[in-house]
């Protein structure tokens, strides 16, 4: 083996680090945002009893960002693509963190609706 081969060999994408930080924290990315893509409409029908309307405007909303690829594409060009990858990883973070989930009362408290006795006619005697 030459020493120009052996030099080709030793410089692989995988031997650089920089290049392994980003392709595990890529693939993280991918995978929160596929799951998100199921899970997010999920959490919609089960939990927020979601419409098909709302889950349908739900699911365009969230493919919204890829009709902007072409234009975000042509900007993104002009700027460092470090910190695009952190700031958009971060909004998209932020973006799902502030997705609604229903409030639900801690076990033990009632619900305020008419229904449920006041403690003080329960202790009083009065029927």
């Amino acid at each position: 083996m030459t020493v120009a081969a052996r030099a080709l060999r030793r410089t692989t994408a995988w031997t650089i680090p920089a290049y392994r930080y980003l392709l595990g924290s890529e693939a993280a990315s991918l995978s929160g945002s596929a799951v998100s893509t199921i899970a997010l409409p999920a959490l919609a029908v089960l939990e927020l009893h979601a419409t098909t309307g709302e889950v349908a405007v739900l699911a365009f909303l969230g493919q919204l960002p890829s009709t902007l690829a072409l234009w975000a594409g042509a900007l993104s060009d002009r700027y460092a693509k470090r910190r695009q990858l952190i700031a958009a990883d971060l909004t998209a973070a932020a973006a799902l963190a502030n997705a609604p989930t229903p409030r639900r009362p801690a076990k033990g408290v009632a619900v305020s609706g008419g229904t449920s006795p006041r403690a003080s006619d329960m202790y009083s005697g009065s029927p």
